[in-house]
């Protein structure tokens, strides 16, 4: 039985060829592949065990990654998310804080049961705590600068 070939995949001496596409130079694909953080997984809604997000790029931060990876009928809230997935990648953070997501990182997406396990009251103390200390870290730090007398 003989298939169809289309005529632009079709060579005179019957061998099929693919059609002509146009070429991407390897900076367009780096800019393409740097734009679009890669997420693995097998199909499912909810976060299988071997599940990963990234490489993260320097414009997202945790609540943006939870909100990209996390379904619209999941039964979490942000805060359970993202406490859950900095528990599981504290590596991936500077000064082991939730605002710290370093870019490059590969995440690991926690499980279901890694999610469920925080309770959303905990889960939203502890997303508040990091965020305060976060945020007085940052001014201290400030200070500090404008302290300098070598500061720029």
């Amino acid at each position: 039985m003989e298939e169809d070939v289309p005529e632009d995949m079709e060579t005179s001496d019957g061998v099929e060829t693919l059609p002509e596409t146009e070429a991407v130079t390897e900076e367009e694909a780096a800019d393409e592949a740097e734009d679009s953080p890669v997420i693995s997984s097998s199909t499912t809604v909810n976060p299988p065990e071997s599940q990963t997000y990234g490489p993260v790029r320097w414009d997202e931060n945790l609540s943006s990654v939870v909100r990209k990876v996390q379904s619209e009928d999941s039964p979490w809230s942000l805060a359970q998310y993202a406490v859950a997935l900095w528990k599981k990648n504290r590596d991936g953070f500077s000064r082991d804080n939730m605002s710290g997501l370093r870019a490059g990182t590969i995440l690991d997406l926690p499980s279901a049961d890694e999610i469920g396990a925080i309770s959303v009251h905990d889960a939203s103390e502890e997303f508040d705590r990091q965020w305060q200390e976060w945020k007085r870290a940052g001014s201290a730090s400030t200070r500090q600068e404008k302290n300098c007398r070598y500061c720029l």
